[in-house]
């Protein structure tokens, strides 16, 4: 007993230096750990910055969506997190909830595996801006009961005034009696109207195709 005791006094401050530099190393592997979780996120944050984008999740237990890089559509002052309805009734534009809301039950029933929506959100400001939202489910239960589903959220406001802008002036082109023809930077043929097409006697097909050095010396009947 008394050997015993011996050997456990000299051990125990052995024991004790051994511990205390386990839970230093632990310490330092967390420390490091949390570094790289909190690189992986400002890297996340920039990127989503660079492109005008937010990443959100909503966990389906808790009815919460947590939205990262949130203030690039609503500002500084938007907290990041927001339950689902009050999304719905604050967030979403009136006239999209019945579109956005079909989406998202085709991938609750597993009738889509992604969902995929362009629908407008309203900023701090009171307008609203178009976004591009792409998603899947990314946890479910044991039983396949879906927990959670998460993806991005892309602001193409000005891609789609961008668009309805083309579509005007293609309306417009197509519209007029004259013949146009639009080219590109690089000489290369973009678009011609009908009315191009009748002069020329060439559907755009055919125009593509053509020597525009000869045909621009050629009179058009």
């Amino acid at each position: 007993g008394t050997f015993f005791q011996s050997i456990m006094l000299v051990l125990a401050p052995v024991l004790v230096l051994v511990c205390l530099a386990l839970l230093w190393r632990n310490r330092r592997l967390l420390q490091a750990r949390k570094s790289q979780i909190q690189v992986v996120s400002d890297n996340l944050l920039l990127s989503l910055w660079a492109n005008d984008s937010l990443f959100w999740e909503w966990d389906l237990r808790t009815d919460v969506i947590r939205r990262s890089g949130v203030h690039q559509f609503y500002g500084s002052g938007e907290h990041g997190n927001i339950s689902a309805a009050m999304w719905l009734k604050s967030a979403l534009h009136p006239d999209d909830l019945a579109a956005v809301d079909l989406r998202m039950r085709r991938v609750l029933a597993g009738e889509s595996v992604e969902f995929l929506s362009e629908h407008r959100v309203r900023t701090l400001a009171g307008d609203y801006v178009w976004v591009r939202a792409r998603a899947k489910v990314t946890a479910r239960d044991d039983a396949g009961k879906i927990l959670r589903i998460a993806g991005t959220a892309a602001n193409i406001s000005v891609k789609r005034a961008n668009d309805q802008q083309l579509l005007i002036a293609q309306e417009a082109l197509h519209s007029i009696s004259e013949g146009v023809m639009v080219m590109r930077a690089d000489g290369t043929l973009r678009t011609v109207n009908p009315a191009f097409e009748r002069m020329s006697e060439h559907n755009i097909g055919d125009l593509s195709t053509l020597n525009w050095v000869a045909l621009g010396s050629a009179r058009l009947d």
